[in-house]
């Protein structure tokens, strides 16, 4: 195992471009104003059984959690997997087959056939209805490619646990600022209820719990020991 991590504090937009997100992202609703946000923090914070209040108070600290979020960015399984996006191409694909069955059966039926000599332009329908094999023929290829690219297995999983570790580095200056304490959680590598962790971890699973809806960091303890390690320098 490493002893070291890689350096994710290195790849994060400047703190000037961050608060224009911010800024913006508060005026549009995509992000609460720092008053609703700081309950929430707070309230998260306690019902993890957080002891410590932060120096600076939590309407400060709430602005801060958000840029760290900005800074870190959404966790991969936000968005789908690459088995499930392609398993929608083929679901979209065999319900386009089963659209071009039942158009073949109405094309030369007299009803179907003046309903669509009813419309402006009855020549675009009926291309369009040829373009439906186009678009067969298309979403195959989307199909064989999203095949051909599969990642490998553990490749989701490891893209996400390096997100976390990101996480977990860019929230440990902030805690420790505001708590004065070490952002290092307590036991070893066995997964530790949080009313039997501390701050820094109660600390944390608030801010995972809130960007990602993840409640449960799958494990945490390994993890946040990780983000302890030293940054690998640049060669």
């Amino acid at each position: 195992m490493s002893r070291y991590r890689i350096a994710y504090e290195n790849a994060v937009a400047s703190r000037d471009d961050l608060q224009r997100i911010y800024d913006a992202s508060v005026a549009s609703g995509s992000i609460p104003v720092p008053e609703l946000d700081a309950v929430r923090f707070e309230a998260a914070f306690k019902d993890r059984k957080g002891e410590k209040s932060p120096k600076s108070g939590w309407l400060v600290v709430a602005r801060e959690l958000r840029l760290v979020e900005l800074g870190c960015g959404s966790l991969a399984k936000n968005g789908m997997s690459h088995a499930q996006v392609q398993k929608e191409v083929q679901k979209a694909l065999k319900r386009l087959g089963e659209a071009q069955e039942l158009l073949h059966g109405l094309e030369y039926e007299l009803y179907y056939v003046s309903a669509i000599y009813s419309r402006p332009d009855p020549y675009a329908v009926r291309h369009r209805e040829r373009g439906l094999g186009e678009l067969k023929q298309d979403l195959a290829h989307i199909s064989a490619w999203l095949e051909w690219a599969k990642p490998p297995a553990k490749w989701n999983a490891r893209s996400m646990r390096q997100q976390r570790v990101r996480l977990a580095v860019l929230l440990s200056p902030l805690f420790e600022r505001e708590f004065g304490l070490a952002a290092k959680p307590v036991g070893g590598s066995a997964s530790v209820e949080d009313a039997d962790s501390n701050d820094w971890t109660r600390f944390y699973q608030m801010a995972a719990s809130i960007f990602w809806g993840e409640h449960s960091t799958p494990d945490r303890q390994a993890v946040l020991w990780e983000a302890t390690r030293p940054p690998m320098e640049s060669p």
